[in-house]
């Protein structure tokens, strides 16, 4: 019997054994290979899937974003203009559609009443649209629209003929699209529609409408009552959503991918949420559920207040392991190789895994961070441009392309001075030249408004602001750009209200006050004790609501710059004895007085003297309102070596904490609810504040609760001022009638020591002629004149119409009592020569305010609104002879027929501006006195070319007519003389 030796056996195992182990571990190790290499194409197949996805949805919401803004467009278009017509709109819209062909029509939808239905089809006719009728849909067919009380028709559209067949659809006659108008109405936001099938619709596409309301300009909106009051209409865009799906992707783009794109609407319901497929194999349409359990890629995004999603996914199950021909060669590979060599790859595996783990962590967080900034460079709407040293334009966003009317994939490589007007241009290398030079910036680093330029040659405002940037050694200046023509233009229209506010409240406002005030003095007569309290109670509240419009508009210069300060070296203290007594009746009705310490020698300070009483005015009608009651009011001064200080100090409950902080913002107040007990805006704290630190000082206060309250303000002690000389004022201008040269300039020195100006006529018929080219108050005479005698002189002047009035002092040898026929020819006062130089000036003055037969000064008042013009006349009446002008031809027709003594004139005029008579008005000699008297406020320069300047509901009734009386009169105490 025969047998195996053990060692055979052995060794026939090792044999066979070792093989089989090296086999089965290569096989193992093969496979592990393969599985690495399955993984690896299958991760490429990801990233390649997730890149081409991202992209696809990130231009498709591009797309649809900037096509929506046309709608925003419209808007902002109809908002700022006053009318838009049928050319009009085509105009605005036809560059737009150009640039985006894919949006199937831009439109009009005016909110058209049952009265007004007749007046769009018949205008829509005489545009040319024969057939236009508005209409509803019904059973397909589009027939008359059914009588409502308002329709929403389609009435503009562009491109016209593609669109025709919507033209005078009826928006509101279908549930889908009425639904979204109404809520964009109510709203005030942009709606789309869900789903629907266009009227203008040929083929089988879904569509979209996107409303976008449009509210009469200026108009409230704040709630939905006023919304619906104040429609207009919408601004519409009207969207197929497979052609903004198809623009945004390039064509054979999308043909060639095996990416499956799904547009889905989350805020719809059934079928209606499907709103566009695409597949190149054909595949099935997808749920949103199964789409989303292929490879896929989705993002939701907002369109008109609808949730869109937008899904990418692939149209295989699993990873296609035949279309990969990699796995099979490692298969076949690694079958061949040693286990050294399996056992390399192993290892080599090993670290690749590893180091594809740290490629992918680092490649995921890299192509996120650089698809966040591409994704704010693209959609900005500030256009963002990058240049060299030299200007090369190196890069910029689309939104640079938009503003500029350029592609702005054509833009890198162009200098940047094609997007400036040429006064720019010219400029523009120098300053880059010089900053890199010297380092000194012109715009650099330092925000600005410039002017742009666009590709038609049309300029336009930018706001610009640049930087540099140093990137890998090279210096490079990043520039972004904001078209600010809107915020311009709102600018222009605040201060186009403010102006009518000013004028158009102001006005009215100083015509009720100082009526009121003529009332309550007893120009209407003796007035009931019932109608005494009703008159007090209207002139109370008219002067609150003027310091209301007073504080607002004082605002609203403050935070514009303009508000005008006029500042000369005056008395504090007679300012703020004055403020105390007209204050000391409102501390009356609150139970309150005021207390005034002061020190012997407070110096004279550089002041506005009215708006440093704007500032005591608050304090102390604050201290009054907010003290205790039965209070007394402490008002103190203080000097130092540098500053004033003024300090008010009640007695109240003080400020609360809480409010502290805030006290000296714009409508600030420690109870700002409805039913506070106190009035007021809470501006006064914070204009007053404005004033005081304009003036070179600060405000602040010290308060303590239970122990009242101490406001304090410190003004800046200025330089004394050098002497100066003695000037001959402008002022009254008389003639005198001398022979004698030596006494004519005597009379002449010792006029002019009082500032009144003088020129002398050696006889009569040089007086004559003087008296017709000039303008005099008054004349002094001397009866022994060469050739003709001063009697005969003055009987030819009473006799003239012209100089009837004419105030005359004799000066002459001759005693009155010599000469009785003097006794009638008016007089005014007889000097006996040797002069004695106190009766010259006294009988000089009293014939200049006298005027001879003491009749009034001649006033014209330019004044365009009645009542203003009879206060002021009421106002008047006993000291002066008032002739009104409402407009510039009447003002300069009376100017043409006579002299005035004082002109008060208004600025806002029917036919022009008021300021347009200064220059005629200094043409006389002398020159006519004038007081503006007008709602707008005017600026230092023009303020300096008149005799006063006073603010409707700023200024009370004492001011203009004291202001007057001082202009056509001399000063009381003239005859003390």
């Amino acid at each position: 019997m025969k047998c195996s030796s053990p060692q055979a056996s052995g060794g026939w195992l090792s044999h066979e054994i070792i093989p089989l182990l090296v086999a089965a571990l290569g096989l193992v190790l093969t496979y592990t290979l393969w599985s690495f290499v399955i993984d690896h194409e299958q991760h490429k197949d990801e990233v390649a899937f997730d890149q081409e996805a991202g992209s696809m949805i990130a231009a498709v919401e591009r797309s649809v974003v900037a096509d929506m803004e046309l709608v925003y467009g419209i808007r902002s278009y109809y908002q700022g203009s006053s009318s838009v017509g049928r050319d009009e709109f085509r105009a605005y819209v036809e560059d737009p559609l150009k640039r985006y062909p894919n949006i199937q029509a831009l439109e009009w939808i005016p909110r058209v009443s049952r009265e007004q239905r007749a007046v769009y089809e018949a205008q829509a006719k005489a545009d040319g649209l024969a057939d236009f009728a508005i209409r509803e849909k019904h059973d397909g067919r589009m027939v008359i629209a059914a009588e409502r009380g308002e329709y929403f028709p389609v009435y503009y559209v562009e491109p016209l003929e593609p669109n025709r067949a919507a033209l005078g659809f009826d928006l509101a006659s279908n549930p889908d699209r009425l639904a979204a108008l109404e809520q964009a109405r109510d709203s005030g936001r942009a709606v789309a529609t869900k789903r629907i099938t266009l009227v203008q619709e040929q083929g089988t596409q879904s569509g979209f409408q996107l409303f976008v309301p449009v509210y009469a300009r200026g108009a409230a909106t704040e709630s939905i009552e006023s919304r619906h009051q104040n429609l207009l209409g919408f601004a519409l865009g009207v969207y197929r959503v497979g052609d903004l799906v198809e623009s945004a992707i390039d064509t054979e783009r999308l043909q060639g991918s095996v990416i499956h794109l799904t547009l889905f609407d989350n805020s719809a319901e059934g079928a209606d949420r499907l709103l566009y497929s695409h597949s190149r194999t054909g595949a099935e349409v997808l749920s949103l559920n199964e789409a989303k359990k292929r490879r896929h890629l989705s993002h939701a995004f907002d369109v008109g207040g609808r949730e869109w999603i937008l899904m990418a996914h692939s149209d295989a199950v699993g990873f296609d392991y035949a279309s990969e021909p990699m796995p099979v060669m490692v298969l076949l590979f690694g079958i061949s190789l040693t286990l050294g060599a399996i056992l390399y790859l192993h290892s080599a595996r090993t670290r690749a895994q590893t180091i594809d783990r740290l490629v992918e962590e680092q490649t995921v967080r890299l192509k996120q961070t650089e698809a966040y900034s591409q994704a704010i460079h693209d959609t900005v709407v500030d256009g963002i441009i990058t240049i060299d040293p030299q200007g090369v334009i190196q890069s910029c966003n689309p939104a640079t392309g938009s503003l500029f009317g350029y592609d702005h994939l054509k833009l890198p490589g162009q200098k940047i001075n094609m997007l400036m007007p040429d006064h720019y241009a010219r400029a523009h290398d120098g300053y880059l030249a010089q900053y890199m030079k010297t380092g000194e910036a012109h715009v650099i680093g330092i925000g600005r408004e410039v002017e742009g330029r666009r590709s038609d040659g049309t300029t336009f405002p930018l706001e610009l602001a640049v930087s540099r940037m140093e990137v890998g050694g090279e210096t490079f200046f990043t520039g972004v750009v904001r078209d600010i023509t809107e915020r311009q233009l709102v600018d222009q229209m605040k201060a186009e209200f403010i102006s009518t506010v000013s004028h158009e409240l102001r006005t009215p406002l100083t015509s009720i006050r100082g009526a009121m005030g003529l009332v309550a003095g007893g120009a209407a007569g003796e007035l009931p004790e019932q109608a005494r309290k009703l008159v007090s109670i209207a002139a109370s509240n008219s002067e609150r609501l003027v310091r209301l419009i007073n504080d607002i508009l004082d605002v609203e210069k403050i935070e514009a710059g303009k508000m005008q300060f006029n500042i000369r070296r005056q008395s504090l203290l007679q300012i703020l004895e004055r403020a105390i007594e007209e204050n000391s009746s409102y501390g009356e009705e609150h139970g309150s007085g005021y207390r005034l310490q002061v020190p012997d020698d407070i110096p004279d300070l550089d002041l506005d003297a009215d708006r440093i009483r704007q500032v005591l005015d608050n304090l102390l009608s604050n201290a009054a309102k907010y003290g205790a009651e039965q209070d007394e009011i402490d008002v103190a001064v203080t000097v130092n070596e540098s500053v004033v200080q003024v300090s008010v100090q009640d007695h109240g409950p003080g400020i609360p904490a809480e409010f502290q902080e805030r006290i000296f913002g714009k409508f600030a107040q420690a109870d700002s609810s409805d039913t506070r007990k106190k009035g007021g805006t809470g501006l006064g704290l914070s204009i007053a504040k404005a004033i005081v630190v304009h003036h070179g000082g600060r405000i602040w206060f010290e308060t303590q609760g239970g122990k009242g309250t101490r406001f304090v303000f410190q003004l800046p002690i200025p330089e004394p001022a050098e002497e100066a000389g003695v000037t001959v004022t402008q002022g009254s201008r008389v003639l005198l009638c001398e022979d004698d040269p030596d006494v004519g300039r005597l009379l002449q020195l010792l006029l002019e020591k009082e500032g009144i100006i003088s020129d002398l006529a050696k006889d009569a018929e040089e007086a004559l002629a003087m008296l017709r080219q000039n303008r005099y108050q008054a004349m002094t005479l001397d009866l022994m004149l060469p050739g003709r005698d001063g009697i005969s002189l003055l009987g030819e002047l009473r006799e003239s119409e012209q100089f009837r009035d004419l105030p005359v002092v004799v000066v002459s040898a001759k005693p009155r009592k010599e000469t009785d026929a003097m006794g009638a020819m008016q007089v005014s006062d007889w000097l006996t020569k040797p002069i004695e130089e106190q009766r010259l000036k006294q009988a000089v003055i009293r014939a200049i305010r006298s005027r001879g037969d003491g009749s009034a000064a001649e006033v014209l008042h330019v004044e365009d609104d009645p009542d203003i013009a009879t206060v002021v006349s009421a106002m008047l009446e006993a000291d002066a002879r008032i002739e009104l002008a409402t407009d510039l031809v009447e003002a300069n027709t009376l100017l043409d027929g006579k002299r005035f003594d004082l002109v008060i004139l208004d600025i806002g005029l029917p036919d022009g501006s008021g300021l347009d008579l200064l220059p005629r008005l200094s043409q006389f000699t002398p020159p006519i006195p004038v007081v503006i008297f007008s709602a707008q406020e005017v600026d230092t320069d023009t303020a300096g070319q008149v005799a006063g300047v006073l603010v409707k509901s700023r200024s009370d009734s004492g001011q203009l007519v004291k202001m007057v009386k001082e202009l056509i009169d001399l000063p009381a105490d003239a005859d003390k003389v």
